[in-house]
């Protein structure tokens, strides 16, 4: 008898899980939209070198950053987004990353010792309203 209420009772917290976990990922997207600013960094070596804001981006366009004389990176920039195009690293996990949009999702090259980490007005991941 048990068994039967069991096998009820799963298909509805399955369902209730999954109404909950696309309720959370639709307010963060929604939270991530509403940011007046998305501001994208370059670090190299602890210290900011390049700062952009995203958020005022048109087009796609191409920047050239020098991380250090003689140590260059290529990056594209577009609204709320950047990517590596080319950099002299080994592996080149900066470059296979791709876009990020995401504050949670920098992209970081261990070979050259830089990271590009986003962030908007607010200091938080998620906001409950």
């Amino acid at each position: 008898m048990n068994s039967d209420k069991a096998k009820k009772i799963i298909p509805v917290i399955i369902l209730i899980s999954a109404v909950v976990i696309i309720s959370l990922i639709l307010l963060i997207i929604t939270r991530h939209k509403k940011n007046e600013e998305i501001v994208a960094k370059i670090y190299y070596e602890n210290s900011v070198i390049y700062e952009v804001d995203l958020s005022k981006e048109d087009d796609v366009r191409t920047v050239e950053v020098e991380l250090k004389e003689g140590l260059v990176i290529k990056i594209e920039v577009k609204k709320d987004a950047i990517r590596v195009i080319d950099a002299p690293c080994k592996r080149k996990d900066c470059m296979k990353m791709s876009w990020t949009s995401s504050p949670n999702k920098p992209i970081v090259c261990l070979d050259l010792h830089y990271m590009i980490i986003l962030s908007g007005k607010s200091d938080y991941d998620v906001v409950i309203e």
